[in-house]
């Protein structure tokens, strides 16, 4: 049962990345800054692909341990609305370095009526679950915008927007490791690019999937 679980799993982040494909990049087409020639843009969009794929087993797989371990039904629900979003920024930044408005609002106000269910079933912890999620979402609020003004824009306000949603329903412990974990892996990334001389300094990699990735890894390590 749980390997049926894990492939649905699967195939609703699959669903959700076609979905953004086909719908919703259209939105941004005209908006697209990319000054590239033809082959390049094939090459790039192949890598998409590759790294939608790859992605999208490695849920099902993060879906198959998560689901073994009998999470509570709200932690379950949190995790597919993150998951879901993510899903969808995963395709938008990696295509066009664009995170929009829409998702992280969408994580407050889903995270809102959970609350109201928490309020229902979690009566004893509801007030320090909004503290930890309103504190969560006010440190990356801060923080980031510290660290987009120091670095001139290197942290666009859609990541500010998207981390701080984050927190606000998952509170401050995955909050902290994700945006530890992203940065990390988008580090090593770079590095690899640099080295290979697949970008150079003054490129600027995509942080939606890298949070796809270090909120996923996050919430196996809890």
């Amino acid at each position: 049962m749980l390997i049926i679980y894990s492939i649905a799993a699967g195939i609703l982040v699959l669903s959700i990345m076609l979905l953004t494909i086909k719908y919703y990049l259209p939105k941004f087409a005209n908006i697209n800054h990319k000054a590239t020639s033809e082959p390049h843009v094939t090459d790039l969009r192949r890598s998409h692909i590759l790294a939608m794929l790859f992605s999208v087993c490695f849920f099902a797989y993060a879906s198959y341990v998560l689901l073994g371990r009998e999470l509570s039904v709200i932690n379950i629900i949190k995790i597919i609305l993150v998951v879901c979003i993510l899903s969808c920024i995963f395709i938008t930044d990696m295509e066009y370095m664009l995170i929009p408005n829409i998702c992280p609002a969408i994580l407050i106000a889903g995270n809102l009526i959970i609350l109201f269910f928490e309020y229902i079933y979690m009566r004893d912890q509801i007030v320090g679950l909004i503290i930890d999620n309103v504190i969560a979402m006010l440190i990356c609020l801060i923080l980031l915008l510290m660290m987009s003004k120091l670095t001139h824009g290197g942290i666009g306000m859609g990541d500010v927007k998207l981390f701080s949603g984050i927190g606000f329903v998952c509170g401050i412990r995955v909050v902290c490791f994700t945006l530890a974990i992203s940065f990390f892996l988008c580090a090593i990334i770079s590095t690899i690019l640099l080295i290979f001389r697949k970008k150079n300094l003054h490129d600027s990699l995509p942080l939606g999937p890298f949070v796809w990735w270090g909120y996923i890894l996050t919430v196996l390590i809890f």
